[in-house]
């Protein structure tokens, strides 16, 4: 008896063990399910993506809440949605920042991937803010680099970052470089290279929303009037500017009463505070209608994000004059 009795104690003991050892391995194995639907949806480069995305590494901080990897992932999302989407999550970005940062001080590790997000987010909070970057690696750092170049001036520098990014990462994972890479090439005059980039987005994502509009404010550069209509589901702060911004040019264009364009206008304005060029865009728009003012308090936003646009500058001369 006394021989079963640990039998069954060392049984009791194999199977603990064993349910323990099961348990751990099912949480590694929906943790990395939930990081790679997350990161699936990053790639869209939208804002319902973006929001889905940051949630989904939320629900993995909440289960491993003292992995760095974690608030970093959390942290890189939340610097997207505020930078690239003007939604209000500057706070929480910088706060896991700061939470990464106290962890890694409490548990050193070697995390690349948390390396890589921590960095990426900071010099997305400094586009945000319009201050200058943080170190960036172009190699790895993709459209957020690039921007960053911009940032400075060097338009031929992140030329040559995003084409080598999509060229690296191909473009199905590359939808943000394609985008940045669209709206470069657009604020450069080339309506053609502008038109490339943002049509390989909608082969990918066909009702991509800011390709869409990219592609609006093509035909608007070509003097045509396109009908502008806010595609459903939520658009995010930034995009729906942009909509309402190409609304208005092309009432304008249209010669519509002004109160239509002014209306549209009216709308992007709340938006101009996420995006230098979306200020810059509005501000010549008020100026062709006569509205110095609000021109001059656009073109104040766009030289605090873009400090180094040459447009900016040229929008100052015409606001002067």
């Amino acid at each position: 008896a006394f021989v079963w009795l640990w039998v069954s104690l060392a049984l009791v003991a194999l199977g603990i063990g064993a349910g323990w050892i099961w348990r751990a391995k099912e949480r590694v194995r929906l943790l990395a399910a939930t990081v790679e639907r997350a990161d699936a949806r990053a790639l869209e480069a939208t804002d319902e993506a973006d929001l889905a995305a940051r949630d989904a590494y939320a629900s993995a901080l909440r289960v491993e809440p003292h992995m760095r990897r974690y608030d970093a992932m959390v942290a890189l999302a939340d610097a997207r949605l505020a930078a690239d989407q003007g939604e209000d999550t500057d706070a929480a970005a910088w706060a896991m920042l700061k939470r990464g940062e106290r962890e890694q001080k409490r548990n050193p590790t070697d995390d690349p991937r948390a390396d890589r997000e921590m960095r990426q987010a900071r010099a997305l909070m400094a586009l945000e803010r319009g201050e200058a970057c943080t170190d960036t690696n172009p190699a790895e750092d993709g459209d957020i680099a690039a921007r960053c170049a911009l940032q400075k001036g060097d338009v031929d520098g992140a030329r040559k970052i995003l084409a080598q990014t999509i060229s690296f990462a191909g473009e199905g994972k590359s939808v943000r470089s394609l985008l940045a890479q669209g709206s470069l090439e657009l604020g450069a005059g080339d309506l053609d290279a502008a038109q490339a980039a943002y049509g390989k987005v909608l082969a990918l994502y066909p009702q991509h929303p800011r390709a869409l509009v990219g592609r609006m404010l093509i035909a608007l550069e070509r003097n045509e009037t396109p009908a502008v209509e806010l595609p459903k589901g939520r658009l995010g702060p930034t995009t729906e500017g942009w909509f309402h911004l190409a609304a208005g040019l092309s009432a304008m264009g249209r010669g519509a009463p002004d109160a239509q364009a002014s209306y549209e206008l009216d709308q992007a304005r709340k938006s101009i505070v996420h995006d230098g060029r979306l200020a810059l865009l509005y501000g010549r728009a008020r100026l062709q209608q006569g509205k110095v003012g609000e021109a001059e308090q656009a073109m104040r936003v766009a030289e605090r994000l873009d400090p180094n646009d040459g447009d900016v500058a040229v929008l100052d001369a015409e606001v002067a004059l």
